[in-house]
């Protein structure tokens, strides 16, 4: 976009300047700007599909999406079938919580689950601090102090991928301390156990999916 953006400031510029005859208006590329007579277009055309577009993108963000005003807000048109979509409607169901979340599901599950819900991290490495991502692989590969630092952060939930962090499930498997509530072949979410009124499910890395709704 910088290019554009330089192209539309210097045309500002020269119009508050209030060019004379002799000036011509600067072009993209160094071309002469076309004339009224030379630009073609259907200009309403353009602003109903401009309207169009941001509607539908308004319609998308957490907050308006559980109008259901084209889609279930449970149900958007994703097609992706490596995205976590049965952890993420049994997740939905949860009280308001603090997830641990694979890196990778972070920005389907944010606008899956928020604002009521809330990820830990996504892949926009600006957005956070480096500490945070040397904590999440840090709980990913179950290293050292793994519990303390889930614990820093308040988690309550966690979405985890069964293929992508085998490490971390046979640890929390064994560690007694989180209970699987959901779990199929490519997810299981974690609940703490005295959250789960008794309730679990096998899902190591070795056991065999078995969803609960």
């Amino acid at each position: 976009m910088a290019p554009v953006l330089a192209w539309g400031f210097s045309r500002l510029r020269a119009t508050v300047r209030r060019p004379t005859a002799g000036d011509a208006l600067p072009a993209m590329g160094g071309a002469a700007a076309p004339s009224a007579a030379e630009r073609s277009g259907v200009p309403a055309l353009n602003a109903a599909l401009i309207l169009g577009f941001a509607i539908l993108a308004a319609l998308s963000l957490p907050w308006l999406r559980s109008s259901s005003a084209i889609y279930p807000p449970e149900r958007w048109p994703v097609v992706d079938p490596r995205l976590p979509t049965g952890a993420a409607d049994f997740a939905a169901r949860l009280p308001a919580t603090r997830l641990y979340n694979t890196m990778d599901w972070g920005g389907y599950l944010a606008w899956r689950l928020g604002p009521r819900q809330r990820i830990l991290v996504d892949g926009r490495f600006q957005l956070y601090p480096p500490d945070l991502y040397r904590d999440y692989f840090l709980i990913a590969s179950a290293g050292p102090g793994w519990a303390d630092r889930l614990a820093s952060y308040g988690v309550d939930a966690l979405v985890v991928s069964r293929q992508a962090q085998r490490e971390l499930l046979r640890t929390v498997e064994a560690d007694g301390s989180w209970v699987a509530l959901y779990c199929d072949a490519d997810a299981a979410v974690y609940v703490p156990r005295a959250q789960a009124d008794g309730r679990a499910l096998p899902c190591g890395p070795s056991a065999s999916a078995a969803a609960r709704s």
